[in-house]
């Protein structure tokens, strides 16, 4: 018969009278010793051993026994009869009282550690409904975006289209390509706030990301990168590196109105290679600064906002955050620009 495959009450068996069998075994040391060595303390072993894997009532079956056997192997009836009852009865009521507290407190933390690991379950459980229902979402978003995108293609291409016809297909398309940057930037924030995202670090020169992110942008000639004076690189994920970037450039832009420049510029700063991005657009209050970067955070009144859900700024955190970084924002208040850095750790061989 297989160990695994005894039936409960057989384990119950066996558990209790391991326990018996252990407070027999210090009894008889505790015995054989005498009262120099104090084994009396090994006691407790076999009462929060039992407390913890039974519970409350097995524990204190157990802490009576174990008072039974101290107060056999240390004669306390032989001391009774010549010493009187008082310090043997004393000594052991303490003991049992002990052995009890114990039994108590070891109860607790077993309830404690049930709840907690429950409750482990639980937020696990929550997570993974959670990533799939947000799975779920960004797939047909991006099938949307995709026939959007098709659809604008297939429009774009006709000789037919006047000027004005021509421009609003051009929105189109960008209006798609939004729409595959938000579905991508959800499935990150679920993957991220859940820990199963996988981050492929290699060596990612800070000049490059800067002058790539810029180019790339939706007006680079509005932008002056500035780089360091010597090469910069981190160990990150370029991907979601650059994407980090991508949402300071484009609320950079949004923010700042037109025909004003932003500048980008590598730094270096205490053993961290950083990317600072700077505007001269609506700015806000220092006061508000630890808003800016938690989930849905918006700032400003309706005139003031741009469209979005609040997510860009809280994605970049996590993305730094994951890679060991850190984001920071500064501003000396409304109308005065912003200044937005996000750093991470240098790679050994460019500090």
């Amino acid at each position: 018969m297989r160990w695994g495959r005894l039936p409960v009450r057989w384990w119950r068996a066996l558990i209790i009278t391991a326990h018996v069998v252990a407070v027999a075994v210090v009894g008889i040391a505790d015995y054989v010793s005498g009262p120099q060595y104090e084994l009396r303390t090994f006691y407790l072993i076999p009462v929060m051993s039992a407390a913890w894997l039974g519970g409350r009532a097995f524990g204190l079956g157990v802490a009576a026994v174990a008072t039974v056997s101290l107060f056999f192997a240390n004669d306390y009836i032989g001391r009774a009869m010549t010493e009187g009852i008082q310090m043997p009865l004393w000594n052991t009521v303490t003991r049992f009282v002990l052995y009890s507290v114990v039994v108590l407190l070891t109860s607790q933390l077993r309830r404690q550690d049930r709840e907690l690991r429950a409750r482990r379950d639980e937020l696990i459980r929550e997570a993974g409904l959670r990533e799939g229902s947000i799975a779920l979402f960004v797939h047909e978003l991006r099938h949307s975006a995709a026939s959007m995108a098709l659809a604008a293609t297939s429009l774009g291409s006709s000789p037919r289209l006047a000027d004005d016809e021509r421009s609003f297909v051009g929105r189109l398309r960008q209006q798609a390509g939004d729409l595959e940057r938000v579905a991508g930037g959800l499935l990150t924030i679920g993957r991220l706030e859940s820990g199963s995202l996988a981050l492929d670090l290699v060596p990612v020169e800070l000049d490059r990301l800067a002058r790539d992110a810029a180019a790339a942008s939706i007006a680079p000639e509005r932008i002056d990168v500035r780089v360091a004076g010597r090469p910069l690189a981190v160990r990150a994920d370029p991907e979601h590196l650059r994407r980090a970037l991508d949402n300071y450039i484009r609320n950079a832009l949004a923010y700042s109105p037109p025909p004003s420049r932003i500048a980008v510029e590598v730094v270096a700063r205490d053993g961290f290679g950083g990317i600072v991005v700077t505007d001269s657009g609506i700015g806000f209050d220092p006061r508000e600064t630890p808003l800016l970067f938690r989930k849905y955070g918006r700032l400003g009144g309706p005139s003031e906002r741009r469209d979005g859900a609040g997510l860009g700024l809280y994605l970049t955190r996590l993305i730094v955050e994951a890679h060991g970084g850190r984001v920071d924002a500064t501003s000396e208040g409304k109308g005065t620009g912003a200044r937005f850095g996000l750093y991470l750790p240098l790679a050994l061989d460019t500090r």
